[in-house]
């Protein structure tokens, strides 16, 4: 567990898109069994997780956004892999990303 509670803070959102080869196949899937295992609860729109998932994720720039909480969106951002070599104290927080954000203009 942590030694101080930190909150998630949304910066983007994930689509599936609806188009051929969709849904994914089985072994894709692994990823949804665990946040599935993660899960909280959910809306018509959001599952929501415990924050116990380190996601690496690439992304083409940042823009200050007024629709996030943190202030900043991530734009066209993909998940590049799953980290369970790091647990949440390791992951980056709405701090480094504002500083990306400033850095990047």
């Amino acid at each position: 567990m942590s030694a101080f509670p930190r909150t998630s803070v949304p910066v983007s959102h994930d689509q599936q898109p609806v188009t051929d080869g969709y849904p994914p196949s089985a072994s894709e899937w692994g990823p949804c069994e665990r946040f599935q295992e993660l899960k909280t609860h959910e809306d018509d729109w959001t599952v929501h997780v415990r924050p116990e998932q380190v996601v690496e994720i690439a992304f083409d720039g940042l823009q200050r956004s007024s629709r996030y909480p943190g202030g900043v969106a991530l734009r066209f951002a993909r998940v590049v892999r799953y980290r369970d070599d790091k647990t949440a104290d390791q992951a980056d927080t709405i701090e480094t990303v504002r500083q990306i954000a400033t850095r990047t203009g």
